[in-house]
C-alpha cells in the first residue's frame, strides 16, 4: 500500500457548515461512508446523543463489519467519566 492508496475523511473537519455546497456535501455521506475501510470513533459520554455521529456509526456498521470499527475513549476516560460511558453505550 502506498500514501496514494490511503484514503482519510476527518468528519469534523470535513463538512463545510457555512458553505453553498451544504446540501451537496450531506447529500453524499453515505458514498463517503460507503468507500470507507474502516472508522474511528473518538468517543465522548455524548457520542450517541448526536444524531450525525448516530447516524455515521451505524450506516458504516450496515455496510462494512463491526470489526472495522475502533472505539476510543481513553484518553477522555477517568474514575469521574466513566459511569457516563458505560451509559452512553447502553
Amino acid at each position: 500500500m502506498t500514501g496514494a492508496d490511503v484514503h482519510y475523511w476527518v468528519d469534523k473537519a470535513s463538512c463545510p457548515q457555512e458553505h453553498a455546497l451544504l446540501d451537496v456535501f450531506v447529500s453524499r455521506i453515505g458514498d463517503f461512508i460507503a468507500l470507507c475501510d474502516g472508522m474511528v470513533v473518538l468517543m465522548t459520554w455524548t457520542y450517541f446523543e448526536r444524531l450525525w455521529c448516530l447516524f455515521e456509526f451505524a450506516y458504516f456498521v450496515c455496510l462494512h463489519e463491526p470489526t472495522d470499527v475502533r472505539v476510543c475513549c481513553e484518553p477522555f476516560l477517568s474514575a469521574s467519566t466513566a459511569q457516563r460511558y458505560e451509559s452512553a453505550v447502553r
